[in-house]
């Protein structure tokens, strides 16, 4: 199912990005779930998407309420598993 979900990344990760700066608390956390269901699957795919990725992440870890954080936390991890050494570059630079 993680490949059928990740074979639509064109189409569901910029849908995510946007819902991802909602104002409401549970959008983005919905979508930061539904992150972790794309990434998983979608193997060096994930390099086109992993700057602006981070960068969302990274600004609800430091900015977002703390029950996103949880969320957020866990589809980091599931970017650097995805996007293996090359995630160490965006970890250690923030």
């Amino acid at each position: 199912m993680d490949q059928e979900i990740a074979a639509n990344h064109a189409i569901l990760l910029p849908l995510l990005f946007d819902l991802m700066n909602d104002p409401n608390t549970e959008i983005p956390k919905q979508a930061c779930n539904a992150l972790d269901a794309i990434l998983e699957g979608l193997d060096d795919d994930i390099l086109h998407y992993l700057p602006t990725l981070m960068e969302r992440l990274l600004l609800l870890l430091d900015n977002g309420p703390n029950e996103v954080k949880a969320t957020v936390t866990a589809a980091i991890g599931s970017a650097a598993h995805a996007a293996g050494n090359v995630s160490l570059f965006f970890l250690s630079n923030t």
